[in-house]
């Protein structure tokens, strides 16, 4: 029998000792500027956000997209003519025109990703002020124009039309993890609004096609509707006259299976406006076995559960579900349960919303007794609605008059609202469940959105599926500090480790007819990091794993995968874990939205400082083993480093409520302690993981190579101050003791500014942290 009561791994072999560590600062990366690069035009960018600590690498999600760190002039009297411009590069991309990914990897390790536009077309960067019309930055279709946005009122950009041809405005904003929520609007010269737009309530990004009535100068007027603004409040606009892919359908392919895919859009076989606003075009594609590991870049977290369907694959930008059953368009009419379009289980519907409270009905055939997984997939794809699903048997009356009768209604997830203000969680609106049939014979499904709002851009589009219940399992790897401040406070986060540290990465599986044991294992690490496999138990939805970095750890920045499995029956199921980062934290997430989405990859990284404190758990040889009413001993040593004396107390977190196991305080004069573990009498036998953590401030440079750094240059001052004056007493040349004497007075004015500055780098910050061991491990057996 096998138990495991904690959401922790064990890192260590048997006879070595299990450290803790405290949280550091973690770099966030808010903006890179400009966010859009053209191909084969070195661009120089410039990074925002918070403690970004000498970053001097970019890593990017395509190698053919590079960058070379800047330097600028050094320091009077410095011993190199030039120094590192840490945080600013010279990017030059080579990668096909598409959305990739950015990390800064700098002191503290790598920091979270951002999303970066790779294009073909020219780009203008907008000056500081473009708050008038007259001081509008100028751009020239087709182009990308990219700037921030004020804080209040707008920024502008002109642009000459010399026809009646429509354009397209194709706004980036949230699509590339801006803090922005975007209004533009269309201008003419005398400065009078001709369109408006604005990101709808999914925060997509607005798009806006623009007929201009005659030949002339328009202007474009960006700003946020919340007037936010400021570094992170950045945005790329596309001015072109196309093409441009608004919707496709079907939205889901069947694997290893050839399908006409219906492209919908502006310009895509004719110049728009010659034939209307919106056109179509076929393309036929062969499905592959299996598109790619996981979603698409950027995702948001809601959509990331699409119920196992397994892959997706790109057509013309747009997401198209990989799925193992038939796929069928909706076929209208099916306003009715007369009209209800015939579709079987073990397939899907990919399906249109129309406005005006349409409702889309479908039958399918099931034997008494038979179980159907019916699931809706909508607001999960980004589109703006809440969906409702309704399941009807359809029954004659005495009169011969067919009454369509509803046995079943699905509405929301039932934890939709307990985790709405958690940006990992991956609950929806989308109605999903199962339905067991009371009878043979057919049954109707009616499924309608409740916004039912007009709408003049691409449709609303759903997936309805049907499937025969199958045990499986979707992981995900969600990286995120466990020390907050409230539980409304979601910070930046990165996957990034200390020489001695251990830290936690959160690993979380949504079930589906399987409630066994899964083993969850990290592969790709770097030499010096130490990650044993863990198990969410039977009927448990996560773990934490922990990865250790060794005292003689040294790699860059690597990407690393997460797997998930377990035996069903005589099967072996296997998936990778999709990591979610948090992107946009929050302070208050009452207030301020924390944005979480899927990221291409998993990337752990070394920091460069060391920790303040480590606590080792001496553990034997062998696992322990205890017996009901037994108490066992934990050695604890303690060691502190750079001052720190902070008490430290510890519980055990991992065992259940009926283990009252209390707490141990480490004073600042403790090297050595021993902690009881009180054994419950109705501990059950088993294997019992634990770990100890412990809430503790601590005080940190928040620079700590700078503060180095003007420490040795003040030191060089000193050298160079000496060596003048000891060049000046031998001097006889007046002019030339004149000099000395006028570089003497530089050095002096130079000393009292380095001073100053390791003053204000010396300045301490305080920082909350966890402090956390590696899990200890017991076997508990029967008396």
């Amino acid at each position: 029998m096998r138990t495991l009561l904690t959401l922790a791994l064990l890192l260590t072999t048997a006879g070595l000792s299990t450290q803790v560590s405290a949280q550091y600062p973690i770099g966030h990366l808010r903006a890179i500027q400009p966010p859009v690069i053209q191909v084969d035009q070195p661009t120089k960018v410039r990074l925002v956000g918070s403690d970004l600590v000498d970053i001097d690498r970019l890593w990017f999600s395509d190698p053919a997209i590079t960058a070379a760190l800047q330097t600028r002039p050094g320091k009077a009297f410095a011993a190199e003519a030039t120094e590192p411009d840490y945080g600013h590069f010279e990017v030059t991309a080579k990668a096909k025109p598409g959305v990739y990914e950015v990390r800064a990897d700098g002191f503290h390790g790598s920091s979270n990703p951002l999303r970066l536009i790779v294009t073909d077309l020219p780009v203008v960067t907008m000056p500081a002020d473009t708050s008038t019309l007259e001081k509008a930055a100028a751009a020239t279709l087709p182009c990308w124009v990219t700037g921030t946005v004020r804080a209040s009122g707008f920024a502008y950009i002109a642009f000459q039309l010399d026809s009646k041809d429509p354009i397209v405005i194709e706004a980036a904003a949230g699509s590339i993890d801006s803090a922005s929520e975007l209004e533009i609007e269309v201008l003419d010269e005398s400065g009078r609004r001709l369109v408006r737009a604005a990101t709808d309530p999914t925060r997509e990004d607005p798009v806006v096609l623009f007929t201009p009535p005659a030949p002339g100068k328009y202007y474009l007027a960006i700003a946020d509707h919340l007037f936010a603004g400021g570094d992170n409040a950045f945005f790329a606009i596309k001015l072109h006259r196309g093409p441009v892919v608004r919707w496709v359908q079907p939205i889901a392919a069947k694997a290893n299976t050839e399908t006409t895919i219906t492209l919908t859009g502006l310009g895509l076989e004719e110049p728009m406006g010659k034939v209307g606003p919106w056109q179509t075009a076929q393309r036929t594609i062969t499905a592959p076995e299996s598109a790619v590991a996981t979603p698409p870049v950027g995702r948001p977290t809601t959509a990331t559960m699409d119920r196992f369907l397994d892959d997706t694959l790109r057509v013309d930008g747009h997401s198209i579900a990989l799925t193992d059953v038939d796929v069928n368009v909706e076929q209208e009419p099916n306003d009715s349960h007369p009209q209800a379009m015939p579709i079987a289980i073990d397939s899907e519907v990919s399906g249109i919303f129309a406005a005006g409270r349409d409702a889309d009905w479908y039958r399918f055939d099931a034997k008494k007794d038979q179980t159907v997984k019916v699931d809706l997939f909508a607001s999960r794809l980004g589109q703006t609605c809440d969906p409702v699903l309704g399941i009807f048997r359809v029954d004659t009356a005495a009169d011969g008059k067919q009454n369509a009768v509803q046995v079943q209604f699905f509405d929301d997830h039932p934890a939709r609202d307990k985790e709405r203000t958690n940006p990992y969680h991956r609950s929806s609106v989308d109605p999903s469940g199962a339905f067991k049939a009371d009878r043979d014979g057919p049954f109707y499904i009616r499924v309608g959105d409740q916004f039912s709002a007009a709408n003049d851009g691409p449709p609303i589009q759903y997936r309805l599926t049907l499937r025969t219940p199958r045990p499986q399992f979707r992981a995900y790897a969600l990286v995120k500090q466990l020390r907050i401040d409230n539980a409304n406070h979601y910070p930046s986060n990165s996957l990034a480790v200390r020489k001695g540290e251990t830290i936690p990465l959160v690993v979380e599986v949504d079930r589906e007819d399987f409630a066994g044991e899964i083993q969850v294992a990290a592969a790709g690490l770097p030499d010096g990091i130490i990650a044993r496999p863990s198990i969410i138990s039977a009927g448990e939805n996560a773990t934490t794993l922990l990865l250790s970095a060794a005292e003689q750890a040294a790699f860059e920045a690597t990407p690393i995968t997460v797997t998930a499995t377990a035996t069903m029956g005589d099967t072996e199921f296997q998936t990778t874990a999709i990591p979610v980062v948090c992107v946009g934290p929050s302070a208050n997430v009452t207030t301020t939205a924390a944005a979480a989405r899927t990221t291409s990859t998993l990337m752990l990284s070394l920091a460069g400082d060391s920790s303040h404190a480590s606590v080792d758990l001496t553990h034997p040889e062998a696992t322990p083993q205890v017996k009901p009413e037994e108490t066992h001993t934990v050695k604890c040593n303690v060691t502190r480093r750079m001052d720190f004396k902070t008490p430290l107390k510890f519980k055990a977190i991992g065992l259940a409520a009926n283990w009252k196991v209390p707490e141990i305080t480490l004073d600042e004069k403790t090297a050595t302690a021993d902690y009881a573990i009180p054994v419950p009498k109705d501990a059950k036998p088993g294997v019992y993981d634990f770990y100890l953590q412990s809430d503790a401030a601590v005080s940190v440079i928040p620079n700590q190579p700078a503060h180095a750094r003007a420490v040795a240059y003040r030191k060089h001052l000193d050298t160079v101050e000496q060596a003048t004056k000891t060049e000046r007493a031998a001097e006889q040349d007046p002019e030339k003791q004149k000099a000395l004497d006028a570089k003497l007075a530089q050095i002096t004015a130079a000393k009292a500014a380095a001073d100053k500055e390791i003053a204000a780098l010396a300045k301490p910050a305080g920082r909350k942290t966890l402090v956390q061991s590696q899990p200890y491990r017991i076997e508990v057996v029967a008396k």
